[in-house]
């Protein structure tokens, strides 16, 4: 259909008659769009579609924006539709000639897949929907036809494998043969063989089961089971497919005939053919070594690998195993000599490792394993195999070097070292002529070591493979780097790359101008190097970061106490002289605590960092030298300069006062004049001066520390700030007319701005709740009197005003919170509180209640004393609002 339709759309772009009674004809569901999208034209096909799918009209017909009604997929569809969309797009606007893209469509009946074809047509694009369900159902048939093949191949590479027991297989098997079956996590296996049980894991008998047997050599030997769930109202009727059977059946055969291979093997290892069967398999030569009474010796029989070995074929040594002997290193000659003496001795089974020297390779390295059976000639002959191990001791050694290398990193003094030994490691141990360590530096790859071959240059994190091998964390290793759109190399002429990430620190890159100069074998090891220098760069890291740690405050970067104590003795000469120190505190830090929460208080601690950070000067030293105390170092600087520097501390704070953390410090100064004075004798004396800051200060700081607090209160809700001005006005009227003395009168006006400040560390969502709270939620309202008691008690300059904030919800009667206070033994000022707080609580609208007129609430007042009120202080109160 595809080679129908190109012509068409070559020749003509008009929606000609001709063309649409073609478009017509296609068994693809098939729409015309414009250029914005919509859809001019559908086919027959199109239409049965949607009317067979329910699908409205206005969702797929003429006029509809086909763009739009995709981009209304959901869930998983969602992805899929919106990258149909981007591929429309683009044929649309001539970015592309055509998109295609696969995906399910499926319906209650059955499940289906289409595959959308869009073709550009002149300034249209044409979209088709070919159903390709049978296709697909095809592959997934493929697919689990291949799960079977895998499973019998799995079973019979697990059998085959000699240096597995029978014992390790069964093991492996009951353990994974769930795998293969079309529901593995309903699986349960059993198997049993030679009085042994062999189970999977949470294994659990039920009564619907598949069984294999077992049987070596024409004996049943043991049994193989495979359980699914009882309940199977999720699955088919017929849980088991029956290509599951037979796969049980396959497992069963293979390993009855795997297992009687081993029995037969162990009888028969003197047979050719089976023993040709095993060389066939077997890396290197299999060989039959014997050797006579006389001294003499042969090999009967030598696979064309001998060639490899020992460079002699297998005529040459069948009867004379000279030309062998003559191969061997001299230094190792004795002791391979003497190793095959003591295993004819004992019969014992040979196993050497030693060196051959070669006409053609010169000097190699192999392995050799054989056992040995006593003939009745005297004679004793050997089954067994030889092999080339040089690559393998090769990479031993360069392993073993390697680690070497890693041993000498640890005398390395700083990470460029340690690039460098990496380069010199990298060209001498493992032949990298052309290779580089780039550490990242500011978000730049900066050339920290290279060989003399490689040609460096700055360049962001951003670009090349080394950006996508820093970015990922993967090692690349590239035969042809053209291939990759990513590559920046800096010469055109490099071909193959390896590109190793270096931990979070950079990258190193081996390059080369040949294609696939590198094999996997060469990344193996050089990210093996790799490893090490990241190890040493990581010592250094965290050497630094233990240093930083040991001198720096872990919450503002500021210098802590312990390196304020170095600088300090180190400062304490005459050549530093005069040296001013400023000790500053934070005002009221526990009260932040306490109302805001501990996250206000360090918010407040880092602020106040930074503040004092600006203001002081480059040669300044600023340290942290408690929980809310900062200390600053000013040597070469008189007590005058060191006050200006204050000046601009305290400006700076001033500047801060109208903010919801405004800061507030106490400040003080002293001066070293004189060398014979201890230092420390200095810090206390500025210590002294901030306390009696403090403590002149102390009437506007506490001013200040009730706006911060009315603040944090007016941050949750306007209504409580509100309630807190209006209560203090009531509170001055009734104290007033009540005669209290003026002490008391500011302790009233003190009390009504505090007395919710309890509420400062409840949520704002129960603070401003519209409607009744819950009753968990009343019980955590109902505390705001005691966190109002701790907050308040935590202040010299709201103290006496705690016990009045712990009892304003007492009750005359004795039935208020929290202490169940009655009559008299409530404290004074609260029982005044109580009324002006009920009173404008009733006459305010509330978030749960509308408000009530003077009238009734003063009713409701009078009704409640002797009750909830002091009905001395009731009776005043109601007179107090009645008079004009």
């Amino acid at each position: 259909m595809k080679r129908k339709l190109e012509q068409p759309i070559k020749n003509n772009h008009m929606l000609n008659k001709e063309f649409l009674a073609f478009v017509d004809t296609m068994e693809e569901n098939t729409a015309i769009l414009n250029k914005e999208g919509k859809i001019v034209y559908i086919n027959q096909a199109w239409i049965e579609f949607g009317l067979a799918n329910d699908i409205a009209r206005e969702d797929y017909g003429l006029g509809v924006n086909y763009l739009e009604i995709a981009r209304n997929a959901e869930g998983e569809d969602a992805a899929r539709a919106e990258k149909a969309v981007e591929g429309i797009k683009a044929v649309l606007a001539g970015e592309m000639d055509n998109f295609t893209l696969e995906y399910p469509c499926h319906s209650p009946e059955e499940k289906r897949w289409f595959r959308m074809k869009v073709k550009a047509y002149g300034d249209k694009s044409i979209v088709m929907h070919e159903n390709i369900t049978k296709r697909v159902k095809q592959r997934i048939k493929r697919r689990e036809r291949t799960k079977e093949l895998e499973g019998l191949y799995y079973t019979f590479k697990l059998a085959e494998n000699r240096d597995r027991t029978i014992d390790e297989i069964l093991s492996r098997l009951s353990r994974k043969l769930a795998d293969f079956w079309q529901h593995p996590e309903k699986i349960q296996v059993r198997i049993r063989y030679a009085d042994e049980e062999y189970l999977s894991e949470n294994f659990r008998e039920t009564g619907c089961i598949l069984k294999g047997d077992i049987v070596v050599l024409d004996e049943k030997k043991g049994t193989i089971e495979v359980f699914c769930p009882e309940e199977k109202k999720d699955y088919s009727a017929d849980f088991f497919l029956a290509r599951e059977e037979e796969l049980l059946q396959g497992i069963s055969r293979t390993l009855s005939g795997e297992f009687s291979r081993r029995i037969t093997e162990n009888k028969l290892r003197n047979n050719k053919n089976l023993l040709q069967s095993l060389t066939n398999k077997t890396p290197g030569t299999v060989y039959q070594y014997q050797l006579f009474p006389d001294g003499s010796s042969r090999f009967p029989y030598a696979t064309e690998g001998i060639y490899e070995i020992y460079e002699v074929t297998p005529e040459e040594i069948k009867e004379d195993a000279g030309k062998v002997f003559d191969r061997l290193h001299s230094e190792d000659y004795e002791r391979v000599a003497d190793s095959i003496k003591k295993s004819a001795e004992n019969l014992t089974v040979w196993e050497d490792e030693y060196r051959v020297n070669l006409p053609e390779k010169g000097i190699r390295w192999v392995e050799g394993y054989a056992e040995p059976e006593k003939r009745p000639d005297g004679s004793v002959i050997w089954y067994g195999n030889i092999r080339d191990v040089t690559e393998r001791k090769k990479r031993e050694e360069a392993i073993k070097n390697l680690h070497d290398v890693a041993v000498n990193f640890k005398e390395a003094e700083d990470e460029k070292e340690v690039s460098e030994m990496t380069v010199e490691a990298a060209e001498n141990l493992l032949n990298f002529q052309n290779c580089k360590i780039l550490l990242v530096e500011e978000g730049m790859f900066k050339p920290t070591a290279c060989t003399s071959r490689a040609e460096t240059k700055k360049m962001p994190v951003s670009e090349g493979i080394a950006g996508q091998t820093y970015r990922s964390g993967e090692s690349f290793i590239s035969g042809n780097i053209s291939s990759n759109p990513e590559a920046s190399p800096v010469k055109d002429s490099y071909k193959s790359l390896i590109s190793i990430p270096v931990g979070n620190y950079g990258v190193f890159q081996v390059l080369a101008e040949e294609e696939k100069a590198f094999s996997k074998k060469d990344l193996e090891l050089a990210k093996l190097l790799i490893s090490h220098t990241t190890a040493a760069l990581e010592r250094f890291s965290y050497e630094k970061e233990l240093e930083y740690m040991s001198f720096h405050d872990e919450l503002t970067g500021l210098y802590n106490r312990r390196f304020l104590q170095t600088e300090m003795k180190r400062l304490n000469t005459e050549r530093q002289l005069p040296l001013s120190i400023v000790m500053l505190d934070i005002n009221d830090l526990k009260i932040i605590n306490d109302s805001m929460g501990h996250d206000k208080g360090d918010e407040l601690i880092v602020k106040t960092a930074e503040l004092l950070k600006d203001n002081i000067r480059k040669e300044d030293i600023l340290a942290r030298y408690g929980g809310d105390e900062f200390v600053i170092l000013l040597p070469q600087t008189s007590k005058e300069k060191a006050e200006e520097v204050l000046k601009r501390i305290r400006t700076s704070s001033e500047k801060t006062e109208e903010e919801d953390l405004p800061v507030s410090l106490g400040a003080g100064i002293a001066v070293k004049n004189n060398v014979e004075r201890e230092i420390y004798e200095i810090l206390k004396k500025a210590d002294d001066a901030l306390n009696r800051n403090k403590l002149s200060d102390k009437k506007s700081r506490k001013n200040k520390l009730v706006q911060v607090l009315l603040n944090a209160l007016a941050a949750k809700s306007d209504e409580t700030r509100d309630h807190a001005l209006r209560m203090t006005d009531l509170a001055s009227r009734l104290g007033v007319k009540l005669g209290i003395t003026n002490s008391e009168l500011n302790r009233l006006s003190l009390l009504a701005s505090l007395h919710d400040i309890g509420k400062t560390s409840i949520s704002e969502e129960i603070l401003t709740k519209p409607g009744e709270l819950t009753d968990e939620e009343w019980e955590i309202m109902k505390e705001h009197p005691e966190r109002g008691y701790k907050i308040a008690s935590a202040s010299a300059e709201f103290a006496p005003v705690a016990e009045d904030i712990l009892a304003h919800h007492e009750r005359w009667d004795g039935e208020g919170y929290p202490q169940g206070l009655k009559g008299e033994s409530i404290p004074y000022l609260a029982r005044i509180i109580s009324i002006i707080d009920a009173y404008d609580v009733m006459t305010s609208n509330r978030s749960y209640s509308p408000s009530m007129s003077k009238e009734e609430t003063l009713r409701e007042i009078k009704d409640c004393a002797g009750g909830q009120f002091d009905p001395e202080l009731a009776e005043k109160f109601v007179e107090l609002m009645k008079e004009k």
